[in-house]
């Protein structure tokens, strides 16, 4: 998956409508870190067997590592 393109997570049918909202929020998170990041392209699991773009946690924890490479302005 290409940070830049991250807009939201593919999940399963299964998800309750509460946490779902939770999710695409940390997803909108997710995608403003991508955006002002030099990290182009990102690979992410999860140690529980749960799908990471599932995992509110995983979403959150992607993002806060994305803002920790922002993108440097070229003068």
């Amino acid at each position: 998956m290409k940070a830049s393109d991250a807009i939201g997570p593919r999940v399963s049918n299964y998800i309750v409508p509460e946490r779902l909202e939770d999710l695409r929020g940390d997803w909108a998170e997710l995608t403003e870190a991508a955006r002002g990041s030099e990290v182009i392209d990102f690979h992410a699991c999860t140690r529980s067997g749960q799908p990471w773009v599932e995992d509110s946690a995983a979403v959150r924890a992607a993002g806060a590592t994305l803002r920790e490479f922002p993108a440097v302005d070229e003068p």
